[in-house]
């Protein structure tokens, strides 16, 4: 009986012992397999938001100023007759010059950033300046005297190159300093005749400026269409080539003002 419960404890101490080591490797097995299993997907990162700077390339703006002209001189000539004398010289009865006065004046401009410093812009600017006349050199020997002649609305439709001084901006990126210069058409309408008779002439030729001035941020916006806002002053040296003069040659006049923009 003695040998009987001897041999049923050996038995199960063996049997315990095998289960024992069977269960090992499984565990093991197990763990080198999780190892091994590839990784799940790694969660996909989100887009960077597009840029809202103002003045990035390809960017847009618009501006609508306020400008002041500049009185500018129309030139001057002489009202001569042809003389009688042999030399057929002419026979000069009075010299007449002109001006424009100042004026004030509208602008609207638009603007394509081809990179950060660098734009191309087309603007439309109306004035209406008055003309005042001189007679002076009197055959009969009358004083010179000055009057107010017409008023003339006065058109520039132009295109211009302009190139920012720096790529960051001073004044912590707010303030842009910037060179421009381009040319365009010239129109100029004379002084209407009467109400319903619309214009009675008009002058056409090529206008031309260099000038600079500096663009100043004063709001971004987080959304919408429009990025921005802020200030533009502009201070511009037109030369007009045809159009109206007294002589037939090419006038001058400085321009200066300023507006708002607005950043696409």
């Amino acid at each position: 009986m003695r040998a009987v419960t001897a041999c049923t404890l050996v038995a199960t101490a063996l049997a315990l012992s095998g289960s024992r080591a069977a269960a090992q490797p499984t565990a093991a097995a197990a763990q080198t397999s999780a190892a091994q299993a590839p990784a799940g997907p790694a969660p996909a990162s989100k887009k960077p938001a597009p840029s809202r700077e103002p003045g990035r390339p390809h960017s847009f703006e618009l501006t609508a100023s306020l400008l002041w002209f500049a009185p500018s001189s129309l030139g001057t000539r002489d009202a001569n007759l042809t003389s009688n004398n042999n030399s057929g010289s002419s026979y000069r009865l009075f010299t007449a010059s002109g001006e424009f006065e100042n004026a004030a004046g509208v602008e609207v401009r638009a603007a394509y950033r081809l990179t950060k410093r660098l734009a191309i812009e087309g603007g439309a600017t109306l004035s209406r300046p008055g003309i005042t006349f001189t007679i002076a050199n009197d055959v009969e020997g009358a004083s010179t005297f000055t009057a107010a002649g017409e008023t003339m609305s006065q058109l520039f439709v132009d295109a211009s190159l302009v190139v920012s001084l720096s790529s960051r901006g001073l004044a912590g990126g707010r303030l842009e300093p910037f060179v421009e210069a381009g040319g365009g058409f010239l129109q100029q309408f004379h002084q209407q005749g009467g109400v319903l008779s619309g214009y009675y002439a008009t002058d056409s030729g090529q206008v031309y400026h260099v000038g600079g001035g500096a663009r100043y941020s004063l709001k971004r916006t987080k959304s919408g269409p429009v990025t921005g806002y802020g200030l533009r002053f502009d201070a511009r040296y037109y030369i007009r080539h045809g159009g109206f003069s007294f002589d037939g040659g090419t006038t001058a006049t400085f321009v200066a003002g300023g507006g708002l923009v607005i950043a696409f």
